[in-house]
């Protein structure tokens, strides 16, 4: 989340999460969900999509589900109240919308530089997805690995260095701005 209060719910199961500037909510493929603004400023999601819906995984697969109508959601789990919080491993166990707050990620140091650390939203054969924190003054070692990279500056001024690139080798990076890259091998901040 970029900015606001977003409620996500899961109309089939009644999950529903909440996550605030900041935090995440992670969900896979065949998980209907229903989006809500619950604060009073405008929701700004950053959103993460594998495969991407160019190759039909929104839309076109989107309908060949059965659609929910808005008396059928359920946005809530009545099943286990009378059975809270002694039925929260087996909520948790079937969860198909995941919260991710600072605690439940993925962390790493930048081994070279210790200048800058890493959490990890998720990590799959599809999609992985992180926040980097990189410290004021420093930079990152460099970084290399197959595939395609894609940044969002939240704050500060981000410098890129991308040496194999064909053309332009340093990029320059202000808040709300995004910067990707195809088939990177390196890169370093």
């Amino acid at each position: 989340m970029l900015s606001g209060t977003l409620g996500l719910a899961n109309p089939e199961t009644g999950e529903f999460c909440i996550a605030k500037e900041g935090e995440a909510l992670f969900f896979r493929k065949e998980t209907w969900h229903h989006g809500f603004n619950l604060g009073n400023e405008q929701v700004r999601v950053l959103e993460f999509f594998a495969p991407p819906p160019a190759k039909g995984t929104s839309g076109p697969y989107a309908r060949t589900k059965p659609y929910i109508e808005i008396e059928q959601s359920r946005y809530g789990q009545s099943r286990s109240i009378g059975r809270w919080p002694m039925d929260a491993d087996a909520q948790r166990k079937a969860r198909t919308i995941h919260s991710m707050r600072d605690a439940d990620l993925l962390l790493s140091l930048d081994r070279q530089t210790q200048g800058a650390y890493t959490g990890l939203y998720c990590a799959t054969d599809q999609l992985t997805v992180g926040k980097t924190t990189l410290l004021s003054g420093k930079r990152t070692g460099m970084e290399r690995h197959k595939g395609d990279e894609c940044l969002y500056l939240v704050s500060g001024i981000l410098n890129i260095h991308v040496p194999d690139a064909e053309s332009q080798v340093w990029f320059e990076l202000n808040p709300r701005d995004g910067f990707r890259r195809v088939s990177i091998t390196n890169i370093s901040t």
